[in-house]
């Protein structure tokens, strides 16, 4: 599995073409959070597309655009 060192450090991985479900869709953030029981103010999104960062922002989700690693690294320090 590519990426498969990284994965290992996450309990669960959501896949869209899985779940049948895409963000930026109001249904697909609300089946992670309920899946997780985390209320979606409380989950820190981050994508590399601006479309699923509006989408996520517009639900109340923290959500940052990633555009390179220092955005991850920058967004984790500043919590």
């Amino acid at each position: 599995m590519r990426y498969a060192e990284v994965l290992e450090s996450f309990r669960r991985v959501f896949v869209s073409s899985e779940m049948g479900l895409r963000e930026p869709e109001r249904a697909a953030f609300e089946a992670i959070a309920s899946a997780i029981g985390v209320r979606l103010e409380g989950i820190l999104f981050f994508d590399d597309t601006r479309a699923n960062v509006d989408g996520a922002r517009a639900l109340g989700m923290p959500a940052v655009l990633v555009r390179s690693p220092a955005d991850v690294a920058d967004a984790l320090a500043a919590l």
